[in-house]
């Protein structure tokens, strides 16, 4: 069986996470002992979360009970311990347990996994980026082909403004795969930041033709378009138009108001992020394109019920 790592980073590749989801399930089937495939499980349900944009509270259970049972089978499974953080930090808001996983998955086994999972759900909520950058670096240190650790990094130094170096880490990984979803997501964001809008509109598309009409692309075309003060109404109205779009990407969908200048729409749609517990909503308090929000009284609120008012202050974009 592959190790979990391989079947995240298949996932974060484009490809469907319910197909490797059934491949485990199966093995556990066989072995109800297998630690590894529950392990799997749980990140497959992950998976359905941050790349597929469904729902995160129909399948945050499955994943915290298969992650829980990895765990009774073999406590010791470091990317288990990362699952766990995963759930602690977007399920119930509790970043001291999150950390207490991430930092024993760390110790137990610092796989790419464990490294990207502690950047992006921990780091970056909490205004590290610079820090998540180095721990990325050391990903491709072991690994220099590791193309996903490669778009972590990207992001990771996006959130810390540097802009530059985060575009060259996202050009790196397309001169080896030059339809790698998540480095053309990345980069368009990023052109956004440069105000090269134009390209951020042409990558975006891109995306349209690669994985069709679906959250991973429409939601960079809309911000796109908004970020170039070009018609975003369009792909805007059929992100909103998806199946459960309200419950899976509501986040996304506030972010492109915001970016529109459309305050009381945004917080409407990122309220409602809060209470869907939709993941990249964690990364609100740092992302530079939240700048304007910030000093109204409704950001704070949201702050507070995700437990990051505390670091509020603190937490600005390095």
């Amino acid at each position: 069986m592959r190790k979990p790592w391989v079947i995240a980073h298949r996932v974060a590749s484009g490809h469907a996470p319910e197909n490797t989801m059934a491949a485990f399930e199966r093995a556990v089937a066989i072995d109800p002992r297998n630690a590894a495939a529950y392990t799997g499980i749980a990140q497959c349900c992950l998976g359905q979360i941050s790349e597929s944009g469904l729902p995160a509270l129909d399948y945050l259970p499955k994943a915290a009970a298969a992650a829980r049972r990895a765990l009774e089978l073999d406590e010791g499974d470091a990317e288990a311990h990362a699952a766990m953080g995963h759930i602690a930090a977007i399920l119930h808001y509790d970043w001291t347990e999150a950390e207490w996983h991430y930092r024993r998955g760390l110790e137990l086994n610092p796989t790419p996994y464990v490294r990207m999972a502690y950047i992006m759900l921990y780091l970056l909520p909490h205004g590290r980026a610079a820090e998540g950058a180095e721990l990325a670096a050391r990903i491709l240190e072991d690994d220099p082909l590791h193309l996903i650790g490669r778009v972590v990094r990207a992001a990771a130094l996006m959130f810390a403004q540097e802009v530059d170096a985060a575009a060259e880490c996202c050009l790196r990984v397309l001169e080896i795969d030059g339809a790698f979803v998540k480095a053309i997501q990345t980069l368009s964001l990023i052109r956004g930041y440069q105000a090269r809008f134009d390209e951020s509109v042409r990558l975006a598309e891109r995306l349209v033709d690669i994985v069709g009409r679906a959250y991973a692309s429409l939601y960079p075309l809309a911000i796109a378009h908004a970020v170039a003060r070009n018609a975003a109404a369009a792909a805007l109205q059929e992100l909103e138009d998806l199946p459960d779009s309200a419950r899976g990407c509501p986040s996304g969908i506030g972010m492109i108001y915001a970016t529109q200048g459309e305050i009381e729409p945004a917080f409407t749609w990122l309220e409602r992020a809060v209470e869907e517990h939709e993941p990249t909503l964690l990364w609100i308090g740092t992302m530079p394109r939240t700048a304007g929000l910030r000093q109204h009284p409704r950001f704070q609120a949201l702050l507070e019920k995700m437990n990051l008012n505390s670091c509020s202050a603190s937490c600005k974009p390095e």
